[in-house]
């Protein structure tokens, strides 16, 4: 068998790995497109949970803007209860009741210090009592005899028609930069104020500066951009550098975005996802928020909460880096286990068919063996001259007949055969004529034989015969016909005969056992022959 190259040989190796890993294929596609339904759903649950965060955060702002319009509307009204009650005793207040009011107004405007003005007028809508920031601390601000509300004198008046416990609330000035992108909002609310007896004597004002509230409604995660607008689209808070970009040029939010604005300001809240961002937003009417507020006004406000694009596209890119490493990972381990599992497939494929090749060896080893001993075992018990049964075969098979017979019931006869006159052919031809003669004798026995029968040769020129099942009568008469044809044919082919002296016996009925029965078959074998010999004798005289 020729030696292939070891070249040659890696080269197979390599193609058998390589047909077993396309088969793999399918298992590394499959992995991927699982890992890549995992990505798809991971972006669409972390899209789903920032909408939704974003929702919440815009709903918690709403409620923000609701508890503080109801802290400053009980603000109101507990100042204006504290007048009623220092009007007591009659329709108007007194020197002494204005200046415990002053007082208390002052001292109520410092520990809030998110009122702008808190201003008493009285019926004339004279100011009586007013309190202001100035430098950013609130003051009293003493007004002359004629001093009167007149930029207001409409708010006044729609606020002395107004029943006990209610507001009213003007919009907040627009008073801002040019085109007025940045409006800053103040809030103007009203409630009359009566005397303990009912009679009306004046109304309270609170000037209500949102900048603390809406310094609360910009608080958002990092990812978001907070966006405080009117109902106009102008900017409420330049606090966001976006914003003071947008108010440098000039620009509101509806000039910024038009295609969000226009979707934004035909719903009360939801959110919209475009090419620019998500935005997510709701709408805010501070006048609607307390039933004690009465406001015809249609102002409101919009909190708009803005995901930039890119920002969306960071995190979409983190969660796609984090999937294409773990993907990397896990083609790589599975490759690198693969192959492993391809080259110790091979490694144990190969060393089975080793195994199965030696095997097969020893196994053809072992017939072969087992043939030559059968073959041994059988050459042992056959005469090689002959090829008859030796002396050994036929006293094992003696004892298997003896148990049979002994267990069955059965029969057999021995015969016992000795070759008279051999001798003679020895010493005229030789040992190898006397060899070719047992050879033709034994031929005739053997074909004269049934198949059930046995014959052996026993020693030199001896010979043992067992008929099974078989009577004696007839064993002798198959004797007498074999006993002619081997004097014949050695006479004919010696030019002397030889004579097959023979003695039959039968068991049971001779011997009890097959052993007794040989002896008395040999027995008889030499009283054929001393007959034979003397009938000779007789004729030769």
């Amino acid at each position: 068998m020729p030696i292939r190259p070891e070249r040659t040989l890696r080269w197979e190796q390599f193609k058998k790995v390589l047909r077993h890993f396309i088969w793999i294929l399918p298992v590394l596609f499959t992995v991927v497109w699982f890992i890549g339904r995992i990505y798809a759903l991971e972006v669409s649950q972390h899209n789903e949970l920032l909408a939704s965060l974003e929702q919440q955060f815009c709903a918690s702002r709403l409620e923000i803007v609701h508890q503080n319009i109801n802290m400053v509307a009980q603000d109101l009204l507990f100042l204006a209860q504290a007048c009623e009650n220092s009007a007591e005793h009659g329709d108007e207040l007194s020197e002494t009741q204005m200046r415990a009011l002053e007082s208390l107004f002052l001292t109520f405007a410092k520990s809030k210090d998110i009122y702008n003005q808190i201003c008493l007028l009285d019926t004339s809508s004279r100011k009586k009592i007013f309190i202001q920031h100035n430098n950013g601390s609130p003051i009293v601000a003493r007004p002359t005899a004629d001093s009167q509300d007149t930029f207001n004198l409409d708010y006044f008046q729609s606020t002395m028609e107004l029943r006990k416990g209610q507001i009213y609330v003007f919009p907040p000035d627009t008073e801002g930069e040019p085109h007025h992108v940045l409006v800053e909002p103040i809030l103007r609310l009203a409630t009359p104020v009566f005397a303990h007896e009912g009679n009306r004597i004046g109304v309270l004002i609170f000037h209500y500066s949102t900048e603390d509230l809406l310094t609360l409604l910009r608080a958002s995660s990092s990812m978001s951009t907070i966006m405080l607008l009117n109902h106009h689209g102008d900017w409420l808070q330049k606090t966001n550098p976006f914003i003071e970009e947008a108010i440098k040029q000039h620009k509101n939010f509806s000039e910024i975005f038009p295609q969000e604005a226009s979707f934004i300001y035909s719903q009360e809240r939801g959110q919209l996802k475009t090419p620019r961002g998500l935005f997510t937003f709701t709408t805010i009417r501070p006048f609607d928020l307390n039933k004690t507020l009465n406001a015809s006004s249609d102002y409101f406000w919009k909190i708009v909460s803005m995901v930039p694009l890119f920002s969306l596209q960071e995190q979409d890119l983190h969660i796609k880096t984090r999937f294409q490493t773990v993907t990397i990972i896990i083609i790589f381990i599975l490759l690198i286990s693969s192959i492993l599992f391809i080259v110790e497939y091979e490694r144990r494929k190969k060393i089975l068919a080793d195994l199965q090749k030696k095997s097969k060896e020893l196994e053809e080893v072992n017939i072969a063996l087992n043939s030559a001993v059968q073959k041994t075992a059988h050459d042992a018990m056959i005469d090689p001259l002959t090829e008859l049964w030796n002396r050994r075969y036929m006293v094992k098979r003696l004892r298997e007949e003896e148990f049979r017979i002994q267990h069955t019931a059965g029969s057999a006869c021995i015969a016992v055969i000795d070759l008279g006159n051999f001798k003679k052919v020895n010493d005229t031809y030789g040992h190898d004529r006397g060899d070719r003669t047992l050879a033709e004798i034994a031929a005739l026995l053997r074909k004269g034989l049934r198949q059930t029968d046995y014959v052996a040769r026993s020693g030199g020129d001896e010979f043992l015969i067992y008929f099974a099942d078989l009577p004696l009568k007839k064993a002798g008469k198959i004797m007498d016909r074999l006993y002619t044809k081997i004097v014949q044919r050695s006479a004919a082919s010696a030019g002397f005969p030889v004579f097959p002296d023979y003695g039959v016996a039968h068991c049971p009925s001779d011997a009890p056992t097959l052993e007794e029965t040989v002896k008395v078959a040999d027995a008889r074998m030499y009283e054929f022959k001393a007959r034979r010999k003397k009938e000779m004798a007789d004729s030769e005289r």
